[in-house]
């Protein structure tokens, strides 16, 4: 996950990544101006962008975190977990 963001004193721009389910790393980078945020952003989604990475929308990202949520309740114990069926499959 890539996010910019105002702080004090600059702007920041913070990712985070790791595999799933552990808390993974987080690297933070701060810019003193917008403009120079917003061109490591840039550059650096560009270079995401080339490396195959594409930008994730927000309401499937929330379905995944729900099924990986109950599909690890349901190793741990596999009687008590029912499949959400909110998740509409």
């Amino acid at each position: 996950m890539v996010e910019l963001r105002g702080v004090d004193g600059g702007f920041e721009i913070r990712r985070r990544w790791g595999r799933v389910g552990t808390a993974g790393r987080t690297s933070a980078e701060i810019y003193p101006s917008m403009e120079v945020a917003r061109a490591a952003w840039d550059k650096l989604l560009e270079h995401r962008g080339r490396r195959g990475y594409v930008e994730a929308d927000v309401a499937e990202l929330d379905v995944a975190r729900r099924l990986l949520a109950w599909h690890l309740a349901a190793r741990r114990a596999p009687s008590q977990a029912a499949f959400p069926a909110a998740l509409g499959f």
